[in-house]
């Protein structure tokens, strides 16, 4: 749904895969789908190489907005980004590339312009580049629901990213290797067109009378059956790094948007969803920190990082995460003053190593309803200057917006009673905040109170 192709590329994106829409996902992980089967994983030529990107063509609030059925109007939030994903494939012989947008439809004209754009700076051909769109409804239909000088504006930028997505997939071109595999998800599918009685269909979606089909037909005494069977298979192509580390999943499936977003907000809808939590299976993160002290003449400064991982498994959402903290080399205090000597022995301070600490935490939802949530979590700490201990917490969520918190230290002195908190999330404009409170009983110094608010930008609202 949403494009039109040229019959070379008709033709050229039969050769695929099947005449359905497709979606495009990416996944910085270390595992992909377990029901597909990997038996067939294999590269398809020792000189395949593969390359991937996803481009931001979120529109500004404002533009114009396709909308759920009867929703229709401009951009007042976003729900979540929605993205342009390429993924390019070269054998040594031939090159093509598949971009897939999370937009409602677009016209061809500016699918031809973006690929355009990548011919002049790649040179590759554009009857080799295939474009589509998701048809989530929570985003722009290009152009068709133009509304002034602010579309105009976005369908320019739109077609850069475009093109860019497609552009950095190529300059990400490394050896790799490519698997494929289908399973039946006929549960997550449905056929939203009936049959329905002669006369009781007035207008299709076109305005065009005199069919006896209903999309959407809900409980109408005048339907008789499905118009068809559904199409029950899911198929994927999985691409990885020559080493076996995944790159990108290339999905099929006939489902139609799914909804669940409010009027006027920007969604990718299930696509986006489905690309998200696969994406979010495995997460890596790096930071580093200047560190300086002194003290009269002395002084030290040196640079220490903090890594994190974190895999998400689909049991209970039980999660497993690694950091170490503050590791970095040695270090060592300097000053004037020490050049004296003092009884005659010239005065050196040792150098040493920086205090680091390694956690390994899990955690497991035990148990969850529609509103309410239990959370238990389990954190193992190994300071490299003082002793090890375990922290044990629970959190239960309810509807998503009141949080209450417990929590317990083992093998740290003075704290041998358990902390409590509260939390609460609301919002301040179109982004979620998140107010918490915490009660820290300790033996030495009385009972300590903390406050915390935190307002995460460009996140997922929901």
């Amino acid at each position: 749904e949403g494009r039109v192709f040229s019959p070379a590329e008709a033709s050229f994106k039969r050769s695929l895969m099947s005449s359905r829409f497709y979606f495009l996902l990416f996944l910085p992980l270390c595992c992909l789908i377990q029901n597909v089967s990997l038996a067939e994983l294999r590269a398809a030529e020792s000189t395949l190489k593969a390359g991937a990107a996803a481009v931001d063509i979120t529109p500004p609030v404002g533009s114009s907005l396709d909308g759920v059925i009867s929703k229709n109007g401009p951009v007042t939030g976003i729900h979540d980004r929605i993205f342009s994903r390429a993924l390019v494939l070269d054998d040594g012989q031939e090159r093509f590339a598949i971009c897939v947008n999370d937009l409602c439809m677009v016209e061809r004209s500016y699918f031809d312009r973006a690929k355009e754009i990548v011919f002049k700076k790649t040179g590759l051909p554009v009857n080799r580049i295939l474009m589509s769109s998701t048809h989530t409804h929570a985003a722009p239909r290009v152009p068709y629901g133009r509304a002034g000088k602010i579309d105009d504006e976005y369908y320019e930028t739109l077609v850069q990213q475009i093109a860019k997505a497609i552009i950095q997939a190529q300059e990400n071109l490394k050896p790799a290797q490519v698997g494929w595999g289908s399973f039946d998800a006929g549960k997550y599918a449905a056929c939203r067109r009936f049959l329905a009685e002669k006369g009781s269909v007035s207008l299709n979606p076109f305005g065009v009378p005199g069919e006896q089909i209903k999309s959407v037909a809900g409980r109408s005494k005048s339907v008789i059956r499905p118009a068809a069977d559904i199409d029950p298979q899911c198929s994927i192509l999985s691409v990885q790094h020559a080493d076996g580390t995944p790159l990108a999943i290339l999905g099929n499936m006939s489902i139609h948007y799914c909804g669940g977003y409010k009027k006027g907000q920007i969604s990718a809808d299930y696509f986006g969803a489905y690309a998200k939590y696969l994406s979010e299976n495995f997460s890596i993160g790096l930071g580093l920190k200047y560190i300086y002290e002194g003290i009269s003449s002395y002084s030290n400064h040196t640079v220490t990082a903090d890594i994190g991982f974190l895999y998400t498994t689909d049991f209970k959402h039980l999660s497993f995460a690694v950091v170490i903290k503050n590791f970095g080399g040695n270090s060592q205090m300097l000053g004037s003053d020490l050049e004296t000597t003092f009884n005659r022995t010239e005065v050196v301070l040792n150098k040493y190593t920086t205090p680091s600490i390694f956690k390994m935490g899990f955690s497991l939802v035990p148990y969850e309803s529609k509103t309410k949530k239990l959370l238990a979590t389990v954190e193992l700490n190994h300071p490299s200057d003082n002793a090890e201990n375990i922290r044990l917490g629970g959190e239960m969520s309810f509807r998503n917006i009141l949080f209450t918190r417990i929590g317990y230290k083992i093998n740290v002195l003075g704290q041998n009673y358990p902390t409590a908190g509260l939390g609460i999330k609301t919002r301040l404009g179109v982004h979620p905040l998140f107010i918490d409170y915490a009660v820290n009983p300790t033996n030495r110094l009385g009972i300590q109170h903390l406050i915390g608010m935190s307002i995460p930008f460009n996140k997922d609202q929901r």
